[in-house]
């Protein structure tokens, strides 16, 4: 459990000049995250970045309205979701500020949460992303301004240690 450390908002190119905050699993998820931003047809899938450790999930889909989402959060990985074009806002708050509405999922490394409105939303574009530790609750996919969207996103898992 990483205590100490907080949710990271903010752009690719921010980012790049902070690496020497960064694990080895950081790096090699910047790596990946540069590989894509050259590549945004990058076909949707799992790829592999560091075996299991360190992997990404890229999706299109359409963005809902909140009462559509549900906060969600995870034990082993960190999350590092990385726009690739789109739009989207993602509320997060902390998991004690929650309460469980489907219990640990461990192959699926996730816990979903009964609704609530705490959090603070967060509104990602084109290369904005978000780092978010195991007690960030966050509620991905939601619509900006009650536009439903298409959105391509990656989700760089990156193991804790």
């Amino acid at each position: 459990y990483l205590a100490g450390n907080k949710m990271i908002y903010n752009n690719i190119e921010e980012l790049k000049k902070q690496n020497n905050i960064a694990t080895e699993y950081i790096n090699a998820a910047l790596a990946f995250i540069e590989q894509v931003r050259h590549n945004p047809e990058i076909a949707e899938g799992t790829y592999s970045i560091v075996g299991n450790d360190v992997y990404a999930n890229i999706e299109t889909y359409q963005t809902r309205a909140l009462e559509n989402t549900r906060y969600e959060s995870h034990r082993n990985y960190i999350d590092i979701q990385y726009m690739i074009w789109g739009r989207e806002q993602i509320a997060v708050t902390d998991i004690s500020e929650l309460s469980i509405e489907e219990p640990y999922h461990a192959k699926k490394d996730i816990i979903f949460y009964k609704d609530s409105l705490v959090g603070e939303k967060y509104l990602i574009t084109d290369g904005d992303f978000l780092v978010l530790y195991p007690y960030d609750a966050h509620r991905p996919c939601i619509t900006v301004d009650d536009e439903s969207v298409q959105v391509k996103k990656m989700v760089i898992k990156v193991k804790c240690r």
